[in-house]
């Protein structure tokens, strides 16, 4: 299985990969137990520093781990992150943690959010489309929003209630 992690350099993603890592296998549609046998953390720039040794734990455990810099507002990097399937790599988990908070011009916000989070889903659409693919093969996509939805003390924001 394949396993992509946008947001791959920031806290959650590293966290995240080290788990996965560890654990060595996710589910896949009717499999509990499916090999990952490929990582990407995907993110805009690559931190300085990880939080924990990945890389180690990955050779350790046989498992490839890449990161590969890009902006998921860019259709043709998402593609390229998530890729086709392959005869190691039938199945695919995407972790879409990428995002910008509400600090950013609204602009950004929009182009990284929103955008990059249809391109991820059209990236991971192609991927299941694929000639290469069998076709009782779905990808897993798991989006988590940005912490900025949760809300600062407006009536709709379910804080609180």
């Amino acid at each position: 299985m394949k396993v992509v992690i946008t947001g791959g350099g920031g806290f959650l993603g590293q966290v995240l990969a080290k788990e996965i890592l560890l654990k060595k296998s996710l589910r896949s549609g009717a499999s509990s137990n499916t090999p990952v046998t490929r990582i990407i953390l995907a993110d805009i720039a690559q931190p300085p520093t990880l939080l924990f040794d990945l890389f180690s734990l990955a050779e350790s455990n046989g498992i490839q781990l890449q990161f590969q810099i890009g902006d998921v507002s860019n259709l043709d990097y998402c593609k390229s992150i998530v890729g086709t399937p392959t005869a190691d790599e039938k199945a695919l988990s995407v972790f879409h943690l990428g995002a910008v908070m509400s600090g950013a011009p609204p602009d950004v916000c929009l182009r990284v959010n929103l955008h990059g989070t249809l391109h991820m889903l059209e990236a991971t659409r192609a991927w299941q489309e694929s000639p290469s693919n069998d076709a009782s093969v779905r990808p897993t996509f798991l989006f988590s929003s940005a912490g900025a939805t949760l809300g600062a003390g407006h009536p709709a924001d379910w804080i609180g209630h």
